[in-house]
C-alpha cells in the first residue's frame, strides 16, 4: 500500500466516526443476497486461483507450489500457493522497514481513515468473495463466515475509535507545567502470523499495529490463504484508482482561485490553465553529535541544526538561480529538539517545482551535492530521500482551445499549484478555470476572491458545461441573479 504523500497542517482535532457493529446479512434461502452469494460460491469453487506473495507492492511467485484444499473436501483444490523462500522473507523485512518512515509519520488520523475505509470496501465491494473464500477455504456454514466479516469490519473500526482515545489520553498537570504523552510506533517491523480459522483474526492481526504507525510482515496460515489473499487485496486495490469510475468521466473542467497573481497582473477576472509544474518533495537528514549546549565548546561541534539551516539557505540560493525555478523547505525537524541540547539529527523536507521535469531533477541534484558539502564542512553526514513526484501535467490542448473559443480568448496560464484536473490529466481530457485573486497570496488568510470576479467565473464554468453538453446556453447568467 501506497502511503499518502505529506499535505498542509491540520488545525483540527479530528474524531473517528463513531463505531457500530456491522448489521449481519440473515442469507434467507431464495432471497437475492442468497441467489449472489451462491452465484459467488460457483465462481470460486469452479476456479483454480493462482495466489501470490506480496512485497513492496509487488506480486510475486516461486517456481514450487502448494496446493489449497477444502478441508472439507482435499480432493478440491480451490488454489496453489508459492512457496516462499529465505531470499523472499528478507525483502519483505526489507520493504516493511522502507516503507517505515513514510507510515510511521502519518498523523493517527490519516491511517485510520484507511483502515475504516477498508471495512466500507469489506462491508461492500469484498463482501461476497470473502465470505465465500471463508466458507470455502474454512470449511465455514453462512452464518460463521458472515461472522467473520462483519467481525473483521467491527474491529477495524473499534481500533480506529480506540485509536483516537489513546491519543486523547493524557498524563495530568502540575501548576506551571504541561505535560503530554505522544504514541510512538516500535522500532523495527511487526511479524503478524495468523490462525487459519478466523479470517477476522487473520486480517486484524496485522491491521491493528499498523494503524499505530508499525510496519508489518504479515504471514497468514497457508490453509486460509485464499481468504487472507482477499483482505490482502481490500488494501492494494480497493484503496487505489478506481478504473471502473474513471472510465465513466468524459472531459473534466475545474473551476478554482488562481493561487498566484497572474491574472492581478494580467488585470484579467478569468483565464484558461495550461499546464501545473512537475514537482515533488523530498526529505534531508543530517546527522552529527547531540551533546549538551552548556558543556559543548563551539569548536567542538558536530551540529546537524546548523548544517540544516545552511543546506535551507542554499535551497533558496539554488532556486533563484534557476529561471522559473520553485523550492521550499516548509519542514524543519531538529531531533530531539530541546532547547538546552545540541540535536543528534535535523530533518529537513524540501519542495521543488518547474515546468521542465528535467529541470527540476537537475535542481534536486544540485541541492543534494550542496549539502552534502555543507553536511562534510560541519563535521556532519547527509542523506537525501524521495517521498513524492509528479511529471508536469499538462492540460488537453484541444479542450482547451475549444473553451478559449467558447470564451473569447482569455488569458491562459500555468500554475504551480496541484488540482484534480491536473490528477486526472493522464486518464481523461482535462481543463482549467481560473478565477482572479486580488491578494495574489494563498494558503493564508489574505487569500480571497471579489464577489464580481466569482460571478465571471461561474458564468465562464456554465458556458463551457453547456458548450460541452451541446445544450443552448439560458437566458442571463449568474451575475443577473
Amino acid at each position: 500500500m501506497t502511503a499518502p504523500t505529506a499535505h498542509t497542517a491540520v488545525n483540527a482535532l479530528p474524531r473517528v466516526p463513531a463505531p457500530v457493529n456491522e448489521p449481519a446479512i440473515d442469507w434467507v434461502p431464495g432471497s437475492a443476497e442468497d441467489q449472489a452469494l451462491q452465484a459467488e460460491l460457483d465462481r470460486v469453487s469452479a476456479a483454480v486461483t493462482e495466489l501470490h506473495h506480496v512485497i513492496g507492492g509487488e506480486h510475486v511467485t516461486t517456481g514450487e507450489t502448494n496446493p489449497v484444499v477444502a478441508p472439507h473436501d482435499h480432493a478440491h483444490v480451490l488454489a496453489t500457493l508459492p512457496v516462499a523462500e529465505p531470499k523472499h522473507v528478507q525483502l519483505a523485512i526489507e520493504a516493511a522497514l522502507a516503507a517505515r518512515g513514510s507510515w510511521s509519520r502519518l498523523p493517527w488520523w490519516d491511517r485510520a481513515a484507511v483502515f475504516t475505509r477498508a471495512a466500507e470496501l469489506i462491508t461492500g465491494k469484498y463482501r461476497l468473495e470473502l465470505t465465500a473464500t471463508t466458507m470455502l477455504g474454512q470449511a465455514k456454514t453462512y452464518h460463521q463466515a458472515e461472522i467473520d466479516v462483519c467481525e473483521l469490519a467491527d474491529f477495524l473500526r473499534y481500533n480506529a475509535h480506540s485509536a483516537r482515545i489513546i491519543s486523547d489520553t493524557q498524563p495530568d498537570s502540575v501548576a506551571g507545567e504541561w505535560n503530554y504523552l505522544d504514541q510512538k510506533p516500535l522500532e523495527g517491523f511487526v511479524l503478524a502470523i495468523s490462525p487459519f480459522n478466523f479470517t477476522a483474526i487473520s486480517g486484524n492481526l496485522p491491521a491493528t499495529p499498523a494503524l499505530m504507525g508499525n510496519v508489518v510482515v504479515w504471514k497468514p496460515a497457508e490453509k486460509a490463504a485464499l481468504s487472507a489473499q482477499v483482505v490482502m487485496r481490500v488494501d492494494l486495490r480497493g484503496l487505489g484508482r478506481d478504473e471502473e469510475a474513471l472510465r465513466r468521466i468524459g472531459d473534466f473542467v475545474e473551476l478554482h482561485v488562481e493561487q498566484g497573481r497572474g491574472l492581478v497582473d494580467l488585470a484579467a477576472p478569468v483565464a484558461l490553465g495550461s499546464s501545473i509544474l512537475g514537482h515533488g518533495r523530498w526529505r534531508l537528514e543530517f546527522r552529527g553529535q547531540g551533546n549538551h549546549a552548556g558543556t559543548t565548546l563551539m569548536a567542538d561541534r558536530a551540529d546537524p541544526v546548523v548544517a540544516a539551516a545552511l543546506a535551507t539557505v542554499a535551497v533558496r540560493d539554488a532556486a533563484a538561480a534557476t529561471p522559473g525555478a520553485r523550492a521550499t523547505v516548509g519542514r524543519f525537524v531538529p531531533v530531539p529538539g530541546g532547547t538546552n541540547v545540541i540535536a543528534s539529527r535535523a530533518g529537513v523536507w524540501l519542495d521543488a517545482r518547474h515546468e521542465d521535469d528535467a529541470v527540476t531533477a537537475a535542481l534536486v541534484e544540485r541541492i543534494r551535492q550542496e549539502a552534502l558539502r555543507i553536511a562534510v564542512a560541519e563535521g556532519c553526514t547527509a542523506t537525501m530521500t524521495q517521498e513524492s513526484l509528479s511529471p508536469t501535467a499538462h492540460f488537453d490542448r484541444v479542450l482547451t482551445a475549444d473553451l478559449g473559443r467558447v470564451l473569447g480568448d482569455p488569458p491562459v496560464l500555468t500554475t504551480g499549484a496541484g488540482h484534480d484536473a491536473g490528477v486526472l490529466a493522464a486518464h481523461t481530457r482535462t481543463a482549467m478555470l481560473f478565477v482572479r485573486n486580488p491578494s495574489g497570496v494563498s494558503h493564508s488568510p489574505e487569500e480571497h476572491v471579489e464577489d464580481a470576479d466569482a460571478l465571471a467565473g461561474v458564468d465562464a464554468l456554465a458556458d463551457v458545461l453547456h458548450h460541452l453538453l451541446r445544450e443552448p446556453a439560458p437566458t442571463g447568467s449568474a451575475r443577473d441573479a
